[in-house]
């Protein structure tokens, strides 16, 4: 957890450890990320993004941060 947080946090995400939730990572307004397992979750999704792992998470991240997408994202730092 603590890894996946530093690392965000050197790519300039915005990341957020919900109340409640030791497992989960808000990471946009709508993509959450639980490191443990590695899976990516879209807000309102029914199951987890095929992309797995911090990796496809930070690819996941700048792509749609140049390229616009229906990932919603706060990527102020």
């Amino acid at each position: 957890m603590r890894e996946a947080i530093e690392e965000l946090e050197r790519q300039g995400v915005d990341v957020r450890r919900p109340l409640g939730s030791p497992y989960q990572l808000k990471v946009a307004a709508d993509l959450s990320y639980f490191p443990d397992k590695g899976t990516i979750y879209q807000d309102g999704a029914r199951g987890a993004m095929p992309e797995r792992g911090l990796r496809s998470l930070i690819k996941l991240l700048k792509a749609e941060k140049f390229g616009g997408g229906s990932v919603q994202l706060s990527l102020e730092g």
